[in-house]
């Protein structure tokens, strides 16, 4: 592909050196959620879309309460089986950068 840049490292560090435009951005962090710095970072670099995984309802909750304080509406959550017959869940969260 040639309009994909893959960028490695961490993303508190990566996310917050990046100056030039993303038309998004795809965030799958721990159990922990997002580190603060790169919420402000998204919301600096103002992606068209970004896509939240989330395997922790707790932290994706506090996670995307910080991206719709910013910029971004929550356009749909959607959540995905990966582990049958047990109690998690993965949760995809598709949010648009608001004009």
């Amino acid at each position: 592909m040639e309009n994909v840049e893959v960028v490695l490292g961490r993303s508190e560090v990566v996310l917050s050196e990046f100056d030039s435009h993303v038309d998004a951005v795809i965030l799958d962090p721990s159990r922990k959620g997002c580190h603060p710095d790169v919420i402000a970072a998204v919301g600096r670099l103002a992606p068209d879309h970004v896509v939240l995984v989330s395997c922790d309802v707790g932290s994706m909750v506090r996670d995307l309460a910080l991206l719709v304080a910013g910029p971004f509406v929550l356009e749909e959550i959607q959540p995905v089986d990966m582990f049958p017959q047990t109690r998690h869940i993965e949760n995809v969260s598709f949010l648009r950068h608001e004009a």
